[in-house]
């Protein structure tokens, strides 16, 4: 098949900008593949890309660039390939113009910013008006350009995605890709480094990782193994404490005291330990709000007959149990 040289300028500066889709990619392998030539136009272009000056573009008539710089890079192109490593410096940057060109004229102004979180959550906007809730020691790059709005994240995060169907909204986390278009989720990459947990609010999610692909809908969970690159969708209910990192406002229905002593510690990033393993399967049926990890302590004792020990930044509940 042929293309249009036009078309693959287009897809190369997509590419050398990594703004390229899936299919994109795939019509530029195969334009590659058609002629020795075209590899090494290629090759040469990225290489300047990486090389020469790029002048600032908001200053440059983009679309006069455009038709100047096609003139001079595709009259060779009827014989032979140039040696463009040969090319003056300013050749060489206009070459690299050209590129940008392409890619600015479609679009404008790619906008990008970062979130950082150390001891604190950050609750925070993103360009696109997506609300995050940033956990503690978490990280996030975003960009926001015409085609997407890609996220590459460590740690958690917990999502309200902007719908919009013409930019899907797609997060990296490790070897695995999230990607929805309007919906809310949560996504745990640091209660377990070696799994990445994806528990849905609302709306849907696609995740994908290599040749495996799998969707979830709300209420649903599903794990990726960073190792393995396997993923599993649970088969219980979404765990309503999930994110409560984010608003410290806790539903436990007859929950375990282990199980409620794992959230308190994952959400105040305060370990809780028990002392006597009878009590953690004391059941706990209560909804707190916000609340003060040191008062839902007090609370916990009142309830389960506890006594309290902190101790170096630690947690420590005793008591006889409720076997």
């Amino acid at each position: 098949m042929q293309h249009h040289y036009n078309d693959i300028d287009e897809l190369i500066a997509k590419r050398l900008a990594e703004e390229a889709t899936p299919e994109d990619l795939v019509v530029l392998e195969d334009w590659l593949q058609e002629n020795p030539d075209n590899q090494l136009y290629f090759d040469q272009l990225k290489q300047l890309w990486t090389r020469a000056p790029v002048p600032a573009l908001p200053q440059v008539d983009t679309e006069e660039a455009l038709l100047r710089v096609k003139k001079q890079i595709h009259a060779p192109m009827r014989g032979r390939v140039s040696n463009l490593y040969r090319w003056s410096g300013a050749a060489a940057a206009a070459v690299v113009l050209l590129i940008a060109a392409i890619y600015w004229i479609q679009d404008p102004a790619p906008r990008s910013m970062e979130l950082v979180t150390a001891d604190q959550v950050l609750q925070d906007t993103l360009m696109d008006g997506t609300q995050v809730s940033l956990n503690q020691k978490s990280g996030l790059n975003i960009r926001v350009s015409k085609q997407k709005r890609s996220v590459t994240m460590r740690g958690e995060a917990f999502f309200k995605v902007t719908p919009d169907t013409t930019k899907p909204f797609v997060i990296a986390v490790q070897n695995l890709e999230v990607t929805v278009v309007g919906t809310a989720f949560n996504v745990d990459n640091s209660s377990d480094s070696s799994y990445v947990v994806v528990s849905v609010e609302e709306g849907k999610v696609q995740l994908k990782s290599k040749d495996q692909t799998l969707y979830l809908t709300a209420g649903q969970t599903a794990s990726f193994s960073c190792k393995t690159n396997q993923m599993t969708r649970s088969q219980t209910p979404i765990n309503p404490n999930v994110a409560a990192y984010k608003d410290r406002r806790f539903v436990f229905e007859e929950t375990p005291l282990s199980e409620v002593v794992t959230a308190l510690s994952k959400a105040y990033a305060t370990p809780i330990l028990l002392k006597n393993s009878r009590l953690a399967n004391c059941k706990l049926r209560v909804r707190y709000n916000n609340e003060s990890l040191a008062r839902i302590m007090e609370l916990l004792a009142e309830t389960f007959t506890l006594r309290i020990e902190k101790k170096e930044g630690i947690y420590y509940l005793d008591g006889n149990g409720c076997d």
